[in-house]
């Protein structure tokens, strides 16, 4: 909701294509052969996107799926896909970003995994700094220890992994600060083990367009 509200915010037209799978997930339980015909029928969907549209997801897992295991497993000259804060950073370039809020709050930044590894962390600073008023912290961590369906699996050993990776950062966050966690899986260990209701990259940005309709 907070993602497509943003959206509307920047005037663009928006399509929602809906996929019937996780691909990440597919493919993370090795089911390679579903996952590829799940992709056909998605890329199906992208037929009439041009060049000049853009291509976004809102989940970075999903989305990094499509970006790197997905081109390995079908020979498609695929569009990049591209994460939401990416997506904020070219519609910069447009001109089309809302004027935004003056927040002065610390945001701590807690990035997924495959986000570490496959991106490149100035972007997320690159789009925050286009919120006025925000002091940026991006949490120097590990894994969260949820991992997708690892956490729900092996709960004891997904919360000493959560201790281990996060409690340094978790003490030193105050109680007005905001806290990013980009993949839903990371927001759902912060809310069942640190009681922290972590946000999504696009409820930042709705907050700084309208406090009113904002829910941390």
């Amino acid at each position: 909701k907070n993602f497509l509200s943003f959206l509307q915010a920047c005037d663009v037209e928006i399509n929602v294509i809906f996929s019937k799978y996780s691909i990440r997930a597919m493919i993370s339980n090795g089911l390679l052969d579903e996952s590829e015909h799940a992709i056909i029928e998605t890329i199906d969907q992208l037929k009439s996107v041009s060049k000049s549209d853009f291509i976004t997801g809102i989940e970075v897992s999903e989305v990094l799926a499509w970006r790197d295991d997905v081109r390995s497993l079908v020979n498609n000259n695929l569009p990049k896909i591209l994460l939401f804060e990416e997506l904020v950073i070219e519609l910069n370039k447009r001109d089309l970003l809302p004027k935004m809020k003056k927040l002065n709050s610390r945001v701590w930044i807690h990035t997924h995994c495959h986000q570490k590894v496959l991106t490149d962390k100035n972007i997320m600073k690159q789009a925050l700094s286009l919120v006025p008023g925000i002091d940026v912290e991006i949490i120097d961590s590990g894994c969260c220890g949820m991992a997708g369906d690892f956490g729900y699996k092996y709960p004891d050993l997904s919360e000493r992994i959560a201790h281990q990776s996060l409690d340094k950062a978790i003490n030193n966050i105050n109680s007005d600060d905001i806290v990013i966690a980009t993949g839903i899986s990371c927001r759902s260990q912060f809310a069942d083990i640190f009681q922290n209701n972590a946000i999504h990259f696009s409820q930042l940005f709705v907050k700084t367009i309208n406090h009113e309709n904002f829910k941390r």
